[in-house]
């Protein structure tokens, strides 16, 4: 793979953050915020812990952003009933209306990225 490529698809991913942080702003959340969203959508009930993992956000940000989307209305925490030392993390109906226009943020943005990287001549084929 050669330099020109792989400066390619790093401009790419430039894009793709920018213009997905941009977008989520629109929202009111930061990125970091709708990949939160995002799995707590899929993944209700999961507790911080499970949510640090998966979201690869260290553990004292996380709570930051859980507290904050708490805080917003878009989260709702409960002790976990097997081990009160956990909080276990779900949307509320606000947190689901913010995810369905994530999904649309998501659809809008990555128009924007395959463009771009049409534009670098870098192809990108459909389930890749």
């Amino acid at each position: 793979m050669s330099l020109n490529i792989l400066h390619s698809l790093r401009r790419v991913g430039q894009a793709a953050d920018i213009a997905f942080e941009r977008e989520a702003s629109k929202a009111g959340i930061t990125a970091r915020q709708a990949v939160v969203i995002n799995h707590i959508r899929d993944n209700p009930g999961d507790t911080q812990h499970s949510l640090t993992t998966a979201t690869s956000i260290d553990r004292s940000t996380l709570s930051d952003i859980v507290r904050r989307l708490e805080t917003n209305g878009i989260t709702k925490r409960v002790k976990d009933k097997s081990d009160s030392r956990k909080w276990q993390v779900s949307l509320t109906a606000k947190g689901a209306k913010l995810a369905d226009s994530i999904d649309q943020i998501a659809a809008s943005v990555t128009k924007e990225v395959l463009a771009t990287a049409k534009s670098l001549g870098v192809t990108v084929k459909a389930g890749a």
